[in-house]
């Protein structure tokens, strides 16, 4: 990953993971090669294409969350964060 950043683990079952990294390779939107000291394991990192891609798609975000945000006032937008945060927190857990 470019800039030190590391990708959050994400539960999926492993033929799942290796069929999606195959897609991906065979596009040539990831490459992947062998761990340096673990050799069950594999290394996937995004191409030029790739890269180019996903600072494409940050970038669409950008654009989007400007016009949808972008005259919202600074201390109304940082209390819709908040709330959002807590709705997104309540998602993941069970009701009581």
């Amino acid at each position: 990953m470019k800039n030190g950043t590391e990708m959050t683990p994400t539960v999926m079952a492993f033929d799942r993971v290796f069929e999606l990294a195959a897609r991906l390779e065979a596009q040539g939107w990831v490459a992947r090669s062998p761990h340096p000291t673990d050799r069950r394991a594999t290394l996937v990192r995004l191409t030029e294409r790739g890269t180019a891609a996903a600072a494409r798609m940050h970038a669409e975000r950008q654009e989007s969350a400007a016009t949808l945000l972008g005259d919202v006032a600074a201390d109304e937008l940082a209390t819709f964060v908040a709330v959002l945060d807590q709705v997104l927190d309540r998602i993941g857990q069970p009701a009581s």
